[in-house]
């Protein structure tokens, strides 16, 4: 379906695509990971976005994980699970 992809613990395919978008936005896999786990999930146009927000973080934190570094990470990630977009939200 796609070429060479990667696909990691929590499920999600990382294209080539991606892969170049969050190095050139200097996102880690790490954050996409952790993103994935224990942010904020809505949908929109079809795709789950999903953001490190506070009631992420105060979440990760009443459970010993600190999610503030990561503050404001989002991700749009396709019903199929295909990682389609990465970036820093600014959040008022």
């Amino acid at each position: 379906m796609f070429g060479n992809n990667t696909t990691h613990s929590t499920g999600i395919i990382y294209t080539n695509h991606a892969l170049q978008r969050i190095a050139q936005r200097n996102i880690s896999r790490e954050a996409i990971e952790l993103t994935c786990k224990y942010g904020t999930e809505s949908i929109d146009d079809g795709a789950r976005k999903v953001i490190i927000d506070l009631d992420a973080c105060s979440l990760a934190e009443e459970n010993g994980l600190n999610l503030f570094p990561f503050y404001s990470t989002t991700i749009v990630v396709s019903m199929d699970n295909v990682l389609k977009t990465a970036y820093m939200k600014e959040i008022e």
